[in-house]
């Protein structure tokens, strides 16, 4: 499909509300400023920033909450399922090494 020549732009058109009265068209304020939020971040730096390793331990323990944790019935399924796929994994290699083995026995004649 051929790409369209013009390009539409995405962007929602700003609304202005025309000003109808005159309390209406009251000036707008200036943007805030950064400097504000400098002095917050100075003041919160300058009450107390705990410990690395504290800080890690809070973080951890809030992630470990966040965890839906299996049930035992589920814990007991999977595990057989981890020794039975184990198992038939080490069986098949032990098998395939087992054929090789032969196989290059006869080869060499060996």
């Amino acid at each position: 499909m051929p790409k369209p020549k013009t390009r539409i732009s995405r962007r929602k058109p700003e609304r202005t509300a025309p000003a109808t009265k005159a309390k209406d068209a009251a000036p707008r304020t200036a943007p805030r400023s950064a400097e504000p939020k400098a002095k917050i971040q100075k003041a919160r730096k300058k009450a107390g920033k705990p410990n690395i390793v504290v800080r890690w331990w809070n973080e951890t323990r809030g992630e470990l909450r966040k965890v839906v944790w299996p049930t035992w019935a589920e814990v007991r399924y999977l595990t057989v399922v981890v020794l039975l796929v184990t198992f038939l994994t080490s069986a098949f290699f032990g098998f395939t090494d087992w054929l090789f083995l032969r196989v290059v026995g006869l080869l060499i004649g060996v």
